[in-house]
């Protein structure tokens, strides 16, 4: 066997300590870390952190121009035009304008039925198709639709007017209020954001002395969201719902609500968790189904119903006691006593 040499012995044993170099080199590389994003952490622990600023850029400040009783018309390519009026226009260096107790017509090429905006103050920047309105707004289209609100963004172009503040509004016997609205003037409809109630109240004949039945009475509905349509008199409701009149209740994951001619509630279509309870003394009831149907007379007050899937239902201290379930549907008739409108009879239609 070859003998080492000394210079071969001592090589032989650096190779040996290199792993116990490299695991030492590396705990003080290590150790080194985390010394510097300590003293990092602590000279930077009292400043603040950046926040991407979410905040719309500022108007302008300066004055260029100022306009007594301003008026301007401004027409659009089918024809149609707005119509802009205020007490007093201010004009500033980067040309917005700010218009006080201010109006905007909105004319259809033809005619003279218009809808109109007006509000305490607007700001209109010409650069967009935006307009906002704050200050009692009030919006009343050509359709007979009233909407009150303290601030309303209306876009020149789609001719819809938005807000996310508290709304009331009415139209002919439709009162109501909810917190944000969106109109839709062409499409003539109105969407009610959240935290609806919408009061229908009963209305009489076209005639100029028509009066509404003494047993007439309105329905009040509750919902978390809902849409008008006036070009089809249809209310529709979601996110939970009631009706309520009276002693009589009605609710349900959704409802549509259709109205008549005279524009009362002449029908309405549950849809999910369908309930109906009624209270008149001696003929007090309660049904439960998936879905539900009900109509209502020419007074506005309940005439039949009819509910269908996981049908219950029950009386709740009548002159006779009755409890059905797992029937598929169920036909409830009401009948018209004095101002009033009674539990007639439940016809359970099939088995499970």
């Amino acid at each position: 066997m070859q003998e080492l040499t000394k210079r071969q012995a001592i090589g032989i044993g650096l190779r040996a300590r290199v792993p116990l170099v490299a695991r030492i080199l590396a705990f003080v590389l290590l150790a080194s870390g985390i010394a510097f994003v300590g003293v990092s952490y602590y000279k930077l622990r009292n400043r603040e952190k950046f926040v991407p600023s979410k905040k719309p850029a500022e108007l302008s400040k300066d004055v260029t121009g100022i306009v007594e009783r301003y008026e301007q018309r401004v027409t659009k390519t089918d024809g149609s035009y707005l119509l802009v009026r205020a007490s007093r226009d201010i004009t500033y260096s980067d040309s917005h304008h700010e218009l006080e107790n201010v109006s905007v017509a909105v004319y259809p090429p033809a005619g003279e039925l218009h809808d109109q905006i007006s509000a305490a103050r607007a700001i209109y920047q010409p650069t967009t198709s935006i307009i906002s309105f704050l200050g009692n707004v009030m919006v009343e289209t050509k359709d007979k639709l009233k909407v009150k609100t303290e601030a309303l963004l209306f876009d020149q172009n789609t001719e819809a007017s938005q807000t996310d503040s508290p709304v009331t509004f009415e139209k002919e016997n439709i009162t109501g209020k909810s917190v944000g609205a969106v109109v839709e003037q062409k499409a003539t409809k109105l969407e009610l954001k959240k935290e609806v109630e919408i009061v229908v109240s009963p209305r009489a004949g076209t005639g100029n002395n028509a009066k509404a039945s003494p047993r007439s009475r309105p329905v009040t509905i509750k919902a978390a969201h809902a849409t008008f349509d006036q070009g089809t008199q249809r209310l529709s409701f979601s996110g939970g719902v009631t009706a309520e009149q009276e002693t009589s209740i009605m609710s349900g994951d959704t409802l549509d609500a259709l109205l008549n001619q005279e524009k009362n509630f002449q029908k309405g279509e549950l849809r999910g968790n369908s309930y109906l309870r009624t209270m008149e003394p001696g003929r007090a009831a309660e049904i439960h189904a998936t879905n539900m149907d009900f109509n209502l007379d020419k007074d506005q007050r309940l005439e039949s119903a009819v509910a269908w899937e996981d049908v219950k239902g029950r009386t709740l201290d009548a002159e006779s006691d009755m409890e059905l379930t797992g029937v598929k549907s169920l036909d409830i008739k009401f009948q018209a006593q004095n101002d009033r409108s009674l539990l007639k009879e439940m016809n359970a239609l099939g088995g499970p």
